[in-house]
């Protein structure tokens, strides 16, 4: 038998963690209060080793292909927690996103019906005024927009194609592919055409992108030697680091979840967190080949060899 769902108003202590049901999601959740007497907001707890953040709730996959409202459907304590006081009276109804699709009195539900409801609750979320707005997906995942230049000509929008294409495939666990007929060239780069680069990052099916031939080795190590020099630079190299990372997943992780890891105020602040990092990409990118470093290496150049001539 399934635990009991109680209604979402008997449930008003700030952090402490229940399992909610929300819309079709169903996961934990806690009531958040960042000072005694300020307001609350739902979140969802999440840890990653020793940290632990608060992504807030609902998110827009929820409430775009959920059917998630502002507040959730009903609540439980979790497994094993006692409960400060009593709960009140359960829920009489099946959990939203299973009556949906099963029976009630012996009378089955038309799943043509269901997925009809849930389109035009879609619908409706997308007409609401403060529905939350899609994000486009990165411009660098179209190959042909990404360019590649000799250091010292690479431009700002340069490095941010060439560290998050190599971010991207070294977080998907992708290598390059070995060509060995034109048939796969072909194959591939048709593949490449069909990726639509103002598709939405919070679509239900984002393609996942392959390796091209200019996604060699040589250039992926390349990048990760610009990344890996500003990961090690004092103070905020880690930050900057974290976001490039986690900005180069096939769905990009929004900056609003990523700012409350880095410590910044509001998704703003995570927002020019990355712009720095990219900046800070094509300094290093260009430190070796810099028009005053290339006087003083000729220069070095020629002196050597008039003393050499000298001897």
């Amino acid at each position: 038998m399934t635990a009991p769902w109680y209604a979402i108003e008997d449930m008003r202590l700030p952090n402490r963690p229940v399992r909610v049901r929300w819309g079709a999601w169903v996961g934990t959740a806690v009531l958040l209060q960042a000072a005694r007497g300020g307001a609350v907001a739902w979140a969802e707890p999440v840890r990653e080793g020793k940290k632990l953040y608060f992504d807030p709730l609902p998110t827009r996959a929820m409430v775009e292909t959920m059917a998630a409202g502002q507040e959730p459907d009903g609540w439980q304590p979790l497994d094993g927690e006692p409960w400060p006081h009593a709960l009140g009276a359960p829920l009489p109804v099946q959990p939203h996103h299973i009556s949906r699709f099963s029976t009630i009195g012996g009378v089955a539900f038309d799943a043509t019906t269901a997925a009809a409801e849930m389109e035009a609750t879609r619908d409706d979320a997308r007409r609401t005024p403060d529905a939350p707005v899609r994000e486009q997906l990165p411009w660098w995942r179209l190959v042909e927009a990404v360019t590649y230049s000799p250091p010292g000509q690479i431009s700002e929008r340069e490095a941010e194609g060439r560290i998050m294409r190599a971010l991207y495939f070294l977080n998907q666990r992708e290598q390059p592919r070995p060509y060995r007929s034109n048939a796969q060239i072909i194959a591939d780069l048709k593949g490449f055409h069909d990726v639509v680069p103002r598709e939405d990052a919070t679509a239900d099916y984002v393609p996942r992108l392959r390796t091209t031939r200019r996604d060699n080795p040589d250039e992926l190590l390349r990048a990760m030697e610009w990344f890996c020099e500003m990961a090690l630079g004092p103070r905020t190299g880690w930050t900057r680091a974290f976001v490039l990372k986690e900005r180069a997943h096939n769905m990009p992780r929004s900056f609003a979840s990523i700012a409350g890891v880095i410590g910044t105020k509001d998704q703003r602040g995570a927002h020019n967190t990355y712009a720095r990092a990219i900046i800070r990409i094509a300094a290093i990118a260009n430190a070796n080949a810099t028009p005053r470093l290339d006087a003083i290496r000729a220069a070095t150049k020629e002196g050597n060899r008039r003393h050499a001539l000298a001897r």
